[in-house]
């Protein structure tokens, strides 16, 4: 991956209007700056676009966009395998604001897309391209400060450990714990495979005892059929002799209820005759008193005809009543409508006066109050302004605190410095000797000059914060005094409208006092009048004239229907007479025919009687008969009953059995199962130990190491003019005799003296080495990624180099270039600046960070 050019807008430090940086044509690149201004936000934006990832991590994207930005937005084109890409990338705080989108170019100045369905495709496609991951790029592209160092001053065990972390051979671990974790598995699986089949085997061994009980459960079963056969052809003769005796029975039934079918019939007609002639007798009785009921039917007739004309009477009688009464009560309706009336309107009367009354009282409070409004609204005017001030010096107060907090930084920041310095803790970081006294006093003076000129600063935003903090307090004061009025303005504005709108009603009132004062003096006098329900009035004096004609006839009612219900009983008697003398022969006639049937019913009964006597004693047969049927079902029933528990102790045997039979084919399943688990277990095991630091990993160590020092010893060849090799060495004897050799990773220097350890050798060969063993690790992780590394950040600390230091790094840069396509330096030393081809310049401005690119160096 090779960067060509890179635009960036409000992120992190940099602004609102777009920063762009056109890598084409640099090959050494210089990225400088002062600390905070904005060169490691470059890097971050790189590796934000392709990967989403920053020094903040995955999730923290929002804490990316600069302070007061509602998004940000990243577009980074570079260059893999001789094809131009581009990726843009959006961030916003809106959840629709998101946009992650990877472009190729297509040759004729346009881009086609290869974004993916989502961000998971996306970023997977930009992974596919590259074939490195965000780890890979910093452990491989990224040289950061004192990595080198880390690798070479190591103990060797640690190194053999730091150069698995750059191998990536963690996830080994994670193989041979899951390898761990799979025996045990495998282990706990053939234990319970060899249980169940143990057990499978038990219960196989139960099946020839089970066979010995089926065949004598068959036996019983046999000689219960035997007894079963002999009961059921008794039962079926005992069923036979039942069959007839219950004939007999039948025919005894059908005789005994026609008998009672006979007594019954004689019992009706006997009774029947008895009526007959009682009503005979009574026809009789009935004729004898035929004057007296013929006079009290005409008497009856009589009363009903005078009754029906005093009915009539009557009724209107009380229709003059009804009308009377409605009179009455619509005369009274109309008087109490009149007097509540009356009584309302001098209520209504009573309270519109008091209102008026009350309306000068309301005048006397929108007078008083008008004065006071003028006076409030004054005050209350001035408020925008004060906010606008309160504003502005709160803003002014938070940027001096903000300077007071940097410079607070920068005096911390010297006085370390000036600590190291005495203490003589800084050294050359290109050779690692100490710097001489006449350097450390004179870096000493001038951290001494700059942190008295900080103080100054100091002291003055110090001076001026104070300042602004009183009269912050001041205008606070004045904004309370002034939102206390403003509160007191909207209460006051409050009764006063209050008071005029009770004003506008006063014409309303006056005139309805008016109009209250005539209507009552008119209802007044209709009452005393009686000038209301005139209608009513003339009705109800017509209607008293027609209840003097009518009065009696209800008293004259009243005593004829005494007389209607005292001879009530005098028609049905009329009507009774006149049947009586028509059916008196009839009834006569009836009597001696239920007589004649009587002697008829008599001799049918003793016939069947007769018959019935003749069929005496079957029922005594057929309850002996029933006994003995009895006892044959119980004695069926408890063969049938045995014969059912032997049939399911058959089942039972058959299925336990079976159970058997498959239990001796389990336990042969049971047992392939637990050499499979065995074999397996077994497999694991091994796999556990080839998973191990012993395993594969030291055998990707002792691969790796091979290549590791061939690079390491063609970068050499170009820093030393081939006077130095490295030799990486994996195993040595141990001290004890006779032991076997041991796993190390020693690092041995030749020269044209001979073989000696890398702590032998002076600073600036030691540095050489340190950085051709980081730039061949790098190499090395990019290409067991799967990628080539033609892009090589370092940012190695070059503050703590002297001038001689700073020359050796630049002479190593200057001995690999050729093996990159693009080298970015980071570095803040501005003697260093001038020592590459090509220099970005990164600078804070109050809307954001600003880059400037200059051409021109010693490199190249």
């Amino acid at each position: 991956m090779i960067p060509v050019h890179l635009q960036l807008k409000n992120f992190m430090s940099y602004g609102e209007e777009p920063v762009d940086i056109d890598f084409t044509g640099m090959h050494t690149v210089c990225l400088s700056g002062e600390n905070g201004h904005g060169k490691s936000a470059l890097l971050d934006a790189i590796t934000w676009a392709l990967w989403g990832e920053t020094r903040l991590g995955k999730q923290n994207h929002e804490q990316l966009i600069r302070i007061g930005a509602d998004e940000m937005a990243v577009i980074f084109t570079f260059e893999v395998n001789g094809q131009l890409y581009r990726i843009r990338r959006q961030r916003s705080k809106r959840s629709s604001g998101q946009l992650w989108e990877l472009q190729q170019a297509d040759g004729i100045g346009g881009w086609r897309p290869l974004t993916g369905t989502g961000a998971t495709d996306t970023a997977r496609s930009i992974q596919q391209l590259l074939r490195m991951s965000y780890d890979t790029f910093l452990n491989s592209a990224y040289l950061r400060q004192g990595r080198a160092d880390e690798f070479v001053r190591q103990t060797a065990n640690k190194r053999k450990e730091i150069l698995g972390e750059i191998l990536d051979l963690s996830r080994y671990d994670e193989l041979e714990n899951l390898a761990r974790l799979r025996s045990r598995e495998a282990h706990d699986n053939a234990v319970e495979a060899e249980r169940r089949a143990n057990l499978a085997t038990a219960i196989a061994a139960e099946e020839p005892a089970l066979v010995d009980r089926r065949v004598s459960c068959l036996g019983d079963i046999a000689t219960a059929a035997e007894e079963q056969a002999a009961l059921t052809a008794e039962w079926d003769k005992a069923r036979e002799s039942h069959h007839q005796l219950k004939a007999k029975q039948q025919q005894a039934q059908r005789i005994a209820a026609d008998l009672r079918a006979v007594d019954a019939d004689m019992k009706r007609v006997s009774t029947e005759r008895e009526n007959e002639t009682k009503a005979s007798s009574n026809l009789g009785e009935l004729i004898g008193q035929k004057v007296e009921i013929h006079q009290d039917y005409d008497k009856l007739v009589e009363a009903r005809s005078t009754l029906d004309a005093l009915e009539i009477r009557v009724a209107e009688l009380q229709a003059v009543e009804r009308q009377r009464l409605n009179a009455t009560h619509e005369i009274e309706s109309e008087r109490r409508a009149l007097a509540m009336s009356l009584d309302t309107e001098r209520r209504d009367l009573d309270a519109t006066r008091k209102q008026i009354a009350d309306r000068e009282a309301v005048r006397q409070t929108a007078d008083r109050l008008a004065p006071r409004i003028a006076d409030l609204s004054g005050a209350v005017d001035n408020i925008p302004a004060l906010r606008t001030k309160d504003i502005e010096a709160r803003e002014r107060f938070a940027e001096l605190k903000h300077q007071r907090d940097v410079i607070n930084s920068k005096l911390d920041a010297i006085a370390t410095r000036i600590k190291n310095l005495d203490n003589q803790v800084e050294a050359c970081s290109v050779c690692g000797s100490p710097l001489p006294p006449e350097k450390i006093a004179g870096l000493v003076d001038e951290a001494r000059a700059d942190g008295q000129d900080l103080e100054r600063q100091k002291s003055a935003v110090i001076r001026e914060a104070a300042e602004l903090k009183a009269g912050i307090d001041r205008i606070k004061a004045d904004l309370d005094t002034a939102e206390v009025k403003r509160s007191e303005l909207e209460r006051v504005s409050r009764e006063m409208d209050a008071a005029e709108r009770v004003l506008a009603e006063l014409p309303a009132l006056e005139q309805r006092q008016s109009e209250l004062d005539r209507s009552i003096t008119v209802k007044a006098g209709q009452l005393e009048r009686n000038d209301y329900a005139q209608e009513a009035q003339k009705s109800l004096a017509d209607l008293t004239v027609q209840l003097a004609a009518l009065k009696g006839a209800d008293q004259e009612l009243e005593q004829t229907r005494l007389l209607v219900r005292r001879l009530a009983n005098a028609e049905k008697r009329y009507h009774d007479l006149t049947h009586a003398q028509a059916t008196l022969d009839a009834t006569k006639q009836r009597v001696d025919g239920l007589t004649a049937q009587l002697s008829q019913m008599s001799l049918r009964r003793t016939a069947l009687h007769g018959e019935l006597d003749a069929l005496r004693g079957v029922e005594d047969e057929i309850k002996e008969l029933e006994g003995v049927a009895e006892r044959l079902r119980v004695q069926r029933q408890t063969i049938a009953d045995r014969i059912a528990a032997c049939q399911q102790e058959r089942g039972r045997l058959d299925e336990s059995i079976q159970r058997c039979e498959k239990a001796r084919t389990d336990a042969a399943a049971f047992e392939a199962d637990k050499t499979l688990h065995r074999r397996d277990e077994e497999l694991y095991k091994q796999l556990t130990g080839a998973f191990g630091k012993q395993g594969v990993q030291a055998l990707i160590i002792e691969n790796a190491v091979p290549e590791l020092q061939a690079d390491t010893n063609l970068i050499l060849e170009k820093l030393t003019d081939g006077d130095l090799t490295v030799q990486i060495d994996t195993q040595k004897l141990a001290k004890t005799k006779g032991a076997a050799t041991i796993e190390t990773l020693e690092i041995l220097i030749s020269d044209h003296l001979g073989t000696r350890p890398l702590e032998l050798y002076s600073g600036g060969e030691s540095f050489r080495v340190s950085f051709a063993l980081r730039i061949a690790l790098s190499n090395l992780l990019a290409r067991r990624a799967g990628a080539r590394l033609q892009t090589l950040i370092i940012d190695e600390g070059f503050g703590t180099q002297d001038a001689k230091g700073r020359e050796k790094l630049v002479d190593a840069i200057n001995a690999i270039k050729d093996d990159f396509e693009r080298i970015i330096v980071i570095t803040h030393i501005d003697e260093l600046k001038e020592a590459f081809p090509s220099r970005i310049d990164v600078y804070k401005t109050p809307e954001g960070s600003q880059v400037t690119i200059t051409e021109g160096g010693i490199i190249g």
